[in-house]
């Protein structure tokens, strides 16, 4: 009795509800991994979908190629803006100064200046006196000469800076022989101020040339021994 109980098989009803209270078996493996164990019999759509994906970080990569350039951009923006502050803090100090010196400092100096109300004045100052108002006249001297600097009369500047201005300028150096024996006058005078428009023969030029210069140019002169 007990063995054909345990013994005994189940009605189909009996075996839909087990089937029902047990589920599906889980720990079966897949269809398709049944129906493919091996990666031969993989189909092509099936193969391309369980290929090796490229990772995140290589991913990144691979579309930020230039982010390693980034840290030493900032550091190179850094350093322009601080260069920048220090200009402007630099700036800003030189303008208090001379603010300091314009609004405080020199007010206070020519405040204590011993300047005279009259002309007079100046004969009763004392050597002290007259010692702390020298560097004031003396600025304002040079105030009052830089002012009337422009209108002053200017020296005559001389016009012929150079001694050769036309005589032969193609060559680099102008050089002339004359034989003592091919000479037919008993006198020649040649030119000395490269002015002549006979030259090397003078023809007088140097007398305008030392008008219009000041100098004291003349010519050379060659003369035949009388017997």
């Amino acid at each position: 009795g007990a063995l054909g109980k345990a013994t005994r098989p189940q009605s189909a009803p009996e075996a839909d509800a087990s089937a029902d209270v047990t589920g599906p078996d889980t720990h079966s493996a897949p269809e398709h991994a049944r129906d493919f164990g091996s990666s031969d019999s993989v189909p092509a759509g099936l193969g391309a979908c369980t290929q090796k994906r490229p990772s995140a970080e290589a991913r990144w990569k691979s579309q930020t190629p230039n982010m390693g350039t980034l840290p030493r951009a900032g550091a190179v923006a850094a350093a322009a803006e601080l260069r920048g502050r220090a200009g402007d803090a630099a700036a800003r100090m030189v303008l208090e100064s001379v603010a300091r010196i314009v609004k405080v400092q020199l007010p206070a100096y020519l405040k204590r200046l011993p300047v005279p109300e009259s002309i007079t004045g100046f004969a009763r100052l004392t050597v002290a006196e007259w010692l702390r108002l020298l560097p004031f006249l003396g600025v304002l001297a040079l105030l009052g000469y830089l002012a009337v600097r422009p209108f002053l009369p200017k020296k005559k500047q001389q016009k012929d800076s150079l001694i050769n201005l036309k005589i032969q300028k193609e060559n680099p150096k102008v050089v002339n022989e004359i034989n003592i024996e091919d000479l037919c006058l008993t006198k020649a005078a040649y030119c000395r101020c490269w002015r002549s428009k006979t030259f090397p023969a003078c023809d007088g030029s140097h007398n305008k040339h030392n008008e219009l210069t000041g100098d004291n140019v003349g010519p050379l002169i060659l003369k035949k021994k009388e017997v």
